[in-house]
């Protein structure tokens, strides 16, 4: 259609040309020539416009408009779970039983809190005898003892603690006698009295400047019914910072005096005084400790190391540690008559000063946490024992220079439900420098105890068995080294609750009936068995 219209137009301009040329004639005068006219130039550049300088108070409104929303709220199920039973915590606990070779046994506590519970008051009393007199004359033992302790918490996060205590513990010198030597049953029992107090000040919680701090004084006495008694007075006190949560720094002194008489009116004091400060730098796979260990003791002062460090090889599964540090025991009265109840009532008293450099590895696979140690230990003035001279029943000491080479092992095994398992072995190598050997100081020590739980833990059950090597002695015939048989205890017991408050227990102890001599001619009682009742409330 357009191409017809374009024709259409065409032919009808063509028409009206054709007809114009007709009417008139077109005469050329000259050659045509095309031009432009003047123009007038735009000004195309942009102007800014004019500032309005006039201030104009503008007002807004917004029109608020509910708006209707179709919300169907969800619903929520909870699921049930069951809840582990929170253990019962009772107030009293009482233990009493019989046994063979005519033992008896006496347990009580208790515990309560007062003042809103900010008052802890605990009471303790126990006994336990033996006589086996008739299989071993004179074999007689007799231990008693009573604690009141109270813990009082104030608001400020300080701890108050206080506690005294009483103890008789009462033997007899039962030891073989020689040949042709009689036992004199007059003065065959010892008996020692030990009272003890103390009082302590320390923070439940870290203070603002994450400090902690400890301040504390104990008493001991001890006595016999030989005359002997001993007064021994520790003031002590800590002070700990930490640094980014991490970084301990510590500092721990003490003042320990010690005061001896004996029926002879001699009079022995031992008096130390320590200062420990140490910092340990922890970082996130190893930390070292590093310090000393001031002593001020009988007109001197010894300089002790505190270096430990720590890399954490496999995350929680291996531990690699290594340390060398040193230090002071006291050997006075009370700690020497603990080791060996059959000891003299005028032993000569000392300090023992060590140097330990020990190396291990630790930490825990499979539910097996294991801890091995080895190392040495220099000890200067190490208390042995050997028989008095004027008493072959009894024992006297004597101090000497001996070096330690040892090792230790303690693996704790978690593998089945409710079944605890604990192997403990330590092993020591002694050279003496003047004596022969260091005598009654054991050389291997192995006990493996095993505590297995069942019906909902009504029912517990566990055995204990320990080894032990001979005891290097000195023989009081011919006064030469020798030693003592080889231990093996295996024990077993069982207790029951067959109500909830009220159960009963048995225990057998040395079941191969072995009569080892950790004191030389002092047998071991032999197989003795224990049972009776508990309750608590």
């Amino acid at each position: 259609m357009k191409y017809i219209f374009g024709l259409l137009i065409i032919s009808f301009c063509s028409t009206i040309a054709y007809s114009q040329l007709e009417e008139k004639n077109v005469t050329a005068i000259g050659q045509f020539r095309a031009q432009l006219t003047q123009a007038d130039k735009l000004d195309l550049r942009p102007k800014l416009p004019e500032i309005d300088s006039i201030k104009q108070n503008l007002r807004y409104r917004l029109i608020q408009k509910d708006v209707t929303i179709d919300f169907k709220a969800p619903t929520f199920s909870v699921l049930k779970v069951r809840k582990e039973p929170l253990p019962t915590v009772y107030k009293g606990y009482i233990e009493l039983g019989y046994g063979t070779p005519n033992q008896t046994l006496g347990n009580i506590q208790y515990y309560t809190k007062l003042m809103d519970e900010k008052l802890d008051i605990g009471l303790k009393l126990n006994h336990h005898g033996l006589d086996n007199s008739k299989k071993v004359n004179l074999m007689e033992t007799t231990q008693n003892g009573g604690a009141l302790d109270a813990t009082y918490y104030l608001q400020e996060g300080m701890t108050i603690d206080a506690d005294l205590g009483f103890d008789q513990n009462k033997v007899n010198f039962y030891a073989i006698p020689l040949e042709g030597e009689t036992q004199n049953v007059d003065n065959a029992e010892q008996r020692f009295n030990h009272y003890q107090g103390s009082l302590k000040f320390y923070n439940g919680e870290l203070t603002g400047g994450d400090l902690s701090y400890y301040l504390g004084t104990a008493w001991n006495r001890v006595t016999d019914n030989f005359d002997s008694k001993e007064n021994n007075f520790l003031f002590e006190g800590s002070l700990s910072k930490y640094f980014d949560n991490k970084h301990l720094l510590d500092v721990d002194a003490s003042a320990d005096f010690t005061n001896f008489e004996d029926s002879t009116t001699v009079n022995q004091k031992l008096n130390l005084y320590t200062v420990q400060p140490d910092f340990t730098f922890h970082a996130n796979k190893f930390y070292v400790k590093g310090g000393v260990n001031i002593v001020f003791a009988e007109d001197e002062t010894k300089i002790f190391p505190e270096v430990e460090i720590l890399g954490n090889i496999i995350q929680e599964k291996l531990s690699l540690f290594a340390g060398w540090k040193g230090g002071v025991y006291k050997n006075n009265f009370m700690n020497l008559t603990q080791t060996n109840p059959f000891l003299v009532s005028n032993p000569t008293l000392s300090n023992s000063y060590y140097l330990d450099y020990y190396g291990g590895a630790k930490g825990n696979y499979k539910k097996i946490d294991y801890e091995f140690k080895v190392g040495f230990k220099n000890v200067d003035n190490l208390s042995l024992f050997t028989f008095d001279s004027q008493d072959s029943r009894r024992f006297a000491t004597l101090t000497d220079t001996v070096n330690i080479f040892y090792l230790s092992t303690t693996v704790e095994i978690d593998l089945i439900k409710n079944l605890d398992v604990i192997l403990t072995w330590n092993q020591n190598a002694f050279d003496s420098q003047n004596e022969e050997k260091a005598w009654h100081l054991p050389n291997t020590e192995a006990n493996l105890s095993m505590n297995y739980k069942m019906l909902d833990d009504k029912l517990s059950i566990n055995t204990d068995l320990y080894l032990g090597t001979g005891i290097n002695y000195i023989n009081r015939t011919n006064g030469e080294a020798d030693r003592t048989g080889t231990l093996f205890d295996l024990s077993f017991g069982a207790q029951y609750w067959f109500l909830e408050k009220l159960g009963a227990f048995v225990q057998v102890n040395n079941i191969a009936d072995n009569k080892f001599q950790r004191w030389a001619y002092y047998p071991t009682t032999g197989i003795n068995i224990m049972g009776g009742i508990k309750a608590r409330f």
